[in-house]
C-alpha cells in the first residue's frame, strides 16, 4: 500500500468552479453531505452536516472531515482503504461535534476524479440514538419473552390447578353420589325387605289361630323370600363399602370357568326353576381364568340373578365363554325384557338410581352392576351390555385368562 500524506494546508480545487446544480443537489440531499479534496479539506457540505455537528458557521475551506473523526489512527486507515478501492466504503466511526459530545456515525465514503484530480464525498449519519433505540427494542423484546414466558408458565401452572380442582370436584361428586346410593339404598331397599318380614312376623304371631295352615305357609314363605333378598343386598352393600374404602384384598388364582359357572348356578337353580327359566352353562370347559376368585363368583352370581330376574317364565339364560387375545369373555345371555337405549347408558353409574321393573315384578338397585363393574376393572378388564328392548340382553366382561 502507498505511504500517503495527509496535507491540510493545500487543496488544487476551487470551489468556485463547482457547477450550481450540483450545489443544489447536495443540499437536498436528507442526511449529511460533504465533499473534500482527497487529503479530507472540506469543499462543500450541505446544512444537513452543518446541523449534526452543530456548525451552523462553519467556514468550509479552513476545515478538514478528518478533525471530526475522535480517534487519529481512523483517519489513516479510512484514507488508505479510500484509495486502494474504485467501490464505495461504508464503516462506522466515532466522531465529534463541535460541542466535544462523540456520537457513533454510519459513514459512506466514495473517490471521484475531477479534472484529474481526486476527491472524496462522504455521507454521514448518526446511528447513536437508533442504536440505543435498537438495544431499548431489544432489552424490550427480551423482557417481553421473559414475561411471556412467565405468564405461560403461570398459564399452565393454572391449568393444572384447574385440572386438579376439576378432579377434585368429580371425585367429590362421585363421593356424594356414593353417599346418596348408600342412604337410598339403606333407606329404601333395605327396609322394604325387613318391613315385609317384621309385619308378616307380627301377623304370625297375633293371628295365628285365625288364619289356615295354606296362608301360614305363604307369610313364612313372603318372610323366607324377604330375608334372603334382604341379605343378599346386605351382602352386596358390605362388599360395596369394603371395595370403596380399598379393604378386599385382590388375590388372583387359576381358576377353572366352567366349574365355577356350575357353583354359581347350583345356587340359583330353585329361582330358576320356579320361573320355569331354562338355565344353561355353555362355557368352554377349557377355559381357566387368572383372577380373584371371591370377585368372579360375585360378579356371576349377580349378572345371572339379574338375567333370571329379568327373564319371563319358559326364557332362558345362557353363560357362554370365549378367547379374546390375552383375555377370556364371559357372557350371561338371557331372553328377557331388554333394556332401551336410556336404560343401557345409565347402567354401571354410581350416579343414576336404577329401579327397572322385571316380569316378577322385581326391583333392582343397581348396586350389583356397579360392584360387578369396580371387580371387573381390578382385574384390568371391561364390562359392557349389548340389549334391545323386548329382545333380551347380554351382559359381558372380559378378565384375564392363565398362561
Amino acid at each position: 500500500m502507498q505511504n500517503l500524506k495527509l496535507d491540510f494546508n493545500e487543496s488544487k480545487f476551487n470551489p468556485n468552479s463547482i457547477e450550481q446544480h450540483f450545489v443544489d443537489l447536495i443540499e437536498m440531499y436528507p442526511l449529511a453531505f460533504v465533499f473534500t479534496d482527497f487529503n479530507g479539506r472540506i469543499i462543500k457540505c450541505n446544512t444537513n452536516f452543518k446541523n449534526l455537528f452543530h456548525e451552523n458557521d462553519i467556514k468550509e475551506q479552513n476545515q478538514n472531515i478528518f478533525n471530526y473523526f475522535v480517534f487519529e489512527e481512523n483517519k489513516i486507515e479510512i484514507l488508505e482503504k479510500i484509495s486502494d478501492t474504485n467501490n464505495g466504503l461504508e464503516f462506522e466511526v466515532e466522531m465529534m461535534k463541535e460541542d466535544g459530545n462523540f456520537f457513533l456515525a454510519a459513514v459512506i465514503s466514495k473517490k471521484t476524479i475531477i479534472n484529474d484530480e481526486k476527491y472524496i464525498y462522504f455521507v454521514i449519519y448518526d446511528i447513536g440514538e437508533e442504536k440505543e433505540k435498537t438495544e431499548e427494542r431489544e432489552r424490550l423484546l427480551e423482557e417481553l419473552a421473559l414475561s411471556r414466558a412467565q405468564i405461560e408458565e403461570e398459564a399452565a401452572r393454572y391449568v393444572q390447578i384447574n385440572n386438579q380442582l376439576a378432579e377434585s370436584e368429580a371425585k367429590l361428586k362421585e363421593a356424594n353420589a356414593t353417599k346418596d346410593k348408600f342412604f337410598s339404598i339403606i333407606g329404601h331397599d333395605l327396609k322394604n325387605p325387613l318391613f315385609v318380614i317384621q309385619s308378616m312376623s307380627e301377623i304370625l304371631e297375633t293371628e295365628f289361630d285365625e288364619i289356615s295352615s295354606e296362608e301360614r305357609l305363604e307369610f313364612i314363605q313372603a318372610i323366607r323370600e324377604s330375608s334372603k333378598n334382604a341379605y343378599a343386598l346386605l351382602e352386596d352393600l358390605l362388599h360395596w363399602a369394603r371395595c370403596q374404602s380399598g379393604r378386599i384384598d385382590y388375590n388372583p388364582e387359576p381358576i377353572h370357568l366352567k366349574q365355577l359357572v356350575s357353583k354359581c348356578i347350583n345356587l340359583l337353580e330353585a329361582h330358576a326353576i320356579k320361573k320355569e327359566i331354562n338355565l344353561i352353562n355353555a362355557v368352554d370347559p377349557t377355559h381357566i381364568l387368572m383372577a380373584d376368585k371371591f370377585m368372579i363368583d360375585t360378579i356371576l352370581r349377580n349378572l345371572i340373578s339379574n338375567a333370571l330376574k329379568f327373564t319371563p317364565e319358559g326364557g332362558t339364560v345362557k353363560v357362554q365363554s370365549k378367547i379374546e387375545n390375552e383375555f377370556i369373555e364371559i357372557s350371561v345371555e338371557d331372553t328377557g325384557i331388554g333394556l332401551t337405549e336410556n336404560d343401557r347408558q345409565k347402567l354401571f353409574r354410581i350416579d343414576v338410581k336404577n329401579s327397572e321393573i322385571g316380569r316378577s315384578k322385581e326391583k333392582g338397585t343397581g348396586l350389583g352392576l356397579i360392584l360387578c363393574k369396580e371387580f371387573v376393572e381390578k382385574h384390568s378388564g371391561k364390562i359392557w351390555v349389548e340389549s334391545e328392548f323386548e329382545k333380551g340382553s347380554k351382559f359381558k366382561f372380559t378378565i384375564p385368562k392363565l398362561h
